[in-house]
């Protein structure tokens, strides 16, 4: 029979304080040895030391579905599956959260639970394809960051914390990026819990409190980490790679000179913020401030969804095969409007081409400045030659002592801008 996996609303409640009672409220397990029979798995989406993801059809409705599959390895992780099911489960009425059904099975030595599925895959899979598809614009990042935001505060008003902020973790249900969705709550904590730092989420999107601790340490969950990992993201999504590899200042060189930049000891921009504009810098300061208790709420993006985020230098040099690419998605004679600057273009693969327009110029100036050294060089070296061989020597008398200067000392002498010698 088709198991029954219909959403049920959940009334606003401390979900932090329910999960150490999560695994009595949930049905319990469908052993099985083979795949679940009500399902027919379509392929493998994804798979993990510990997590596989499957593409799956439900046998009666045809309905496609995920079937997230988690390690059984001891007695807690049974616990901890129960916990991450019953987060997702009871969040899911949110428009900006995957939807998870209140069905479970154990097979072939895994916890698996039923999701909805995502039609166009990950974020992180959006931003790879712009690279060979028409680029995604700065509307549209914005369309994006915006239900992330209002996701991150609903979990934040249920005292939660989400932990994992990445484009991997974001599902994308519509191509043009007006629905997207958060997944995957493994590292969902309730605030101000005490948690072990552990090798799973990346080092390069997690703050420097984080970072700057040694392996197995233990720190507290706070709100403050997705705020952190949201700058990380819009750095992301409109550059196509994160700003440094963990925000260290021992370790990473590119974040000690962003934490010097922001503490101002130092004025000079890094290099990933030129191509955003001064008011978006301004946001992303807010948001990855090194310090906790100065750093923003994630609400704070809100405030900034009106202005600017790209220079207009920034935009992609290459505006004809944008025009073309507009030209072939419409499928008219006529192409599409043109990007206006700043505005709706993608700067994934523009970076090398800044980076190298940057260095041609630079080298471009450091050559003409070794010329005009030369010529001013060959020029003084000619017009002494020409002074010195008209000019005879010198008698200068200091006192009751006379010094006979020669063409070359004389030409010495001249050059010194405060010489004080008279002849």
């Amino acid at each position: 029979m088709s198991a029954n996996i219909s959403p049920v609303l959940h009334t606003k409640r401390s979900l932090s304080m329910e999960c150490t009672s999560s695994a009595n409220e949930f049905s319990e397990f469908r052993n099985s040895s083979s795949k679940p029979q009500e399902f027919t798995i379509l392929k493998t989406l994804s798979s993990g030391n510990f997590t596989k993801v499957y593409a799956a059809r439900n046998c009666v409705t045809k309905e496609r579905l995920v079937l997230k599959a988690v390690l059984k390895t001891d007695s807690s992780s049974e616990e901890l599956f129960h916990q991450q099911m019953y987060y997702n489960y009871f969040l899911s009425p949110h428009t900006n959260i995957v939807t998870s059904y209140n069905v479970s099975y154990m097979w072939d030595s895994h916890f698996v639970y039923v999701q909805e599925f995502a039609p166009f895959g990950t974020l992180a899979q959006t931003l790879k394809r712009c690279e060979r598809e028409p680029p995604i614009f700065e509307s549209q990042i914005k369309l994006m960051i915006k239900q992330v935001a209002s996701a991150l505060q609903f979990i934040h008003s249920m005292n939660l914390v989400y932990g994992n902020l990445t484009p991997q973790n974001i599902l994308v249900f519509h191509r043009d990026l007006s629905l997207v969705k958060l997944c995957d709550f493994q590292y969902m904590r309730a605030a101000k819990t005490l948690v072990t730092k552990i090798n799973g989420p990346d080092l390069a999107f997690m703050p420097p409190e984080i970072c700057t601790i040694l392996m197995y340490e233990k720190y507290y969950c706070d709100s403050s980490i997705d705020v952190w990992q949201m700058g990380i993201l819009l750095i992301v999504s409109l550059r196509g790679c994160t700003p440094w590899k963990t925000a260290d200042e021992l370790k990473d060189p590119t974040y000690h000179r962003y934490n010097n930049w922001v503490k101002r000891k130092s004025v000079k921009v890094p290099e990933v913020f030129e191509s955003f504009t001064p008011r978006f810098m301004r946001l992303l300061r807010r948001l990855m401030e090194p310090k906790i208790l100065k750093r923003c709420k994630v609400e704070e993006v809100m405030k900034y969804m009106k202005n600017q985020w790209l220079i207009s230098g920034a935009i992609n040099n290459n505006h004809e095969s944008i025009k073309d690419r507009s030209q072939s998605q419409d499928g008219t004679g006529t192409a599409s409007k043109e990007p206006s600057p700043g505005g709706i273009f993608s700067v994934h693969s523009r970076g090398k081409s800044l980076k190298q327009e940057r260095s041609r110029s630079s080298s471009a100036g450091l050559q003409r400045t070794r010329t005009e050294r030369s010529k001013k060089s060959d020029s003084s070296r000619k017009s002494a030659s020409r002074e010195g061989s008209t000019t005879s020597p010198k008698v200068c008398t200091t006192g009751n002592r006379s010094i006979v200067l020669y063409p070359l000392a004389l030409t010495e002498v001249r050059t010194r801008k405060n010489s004080e010698t008279a002849w």
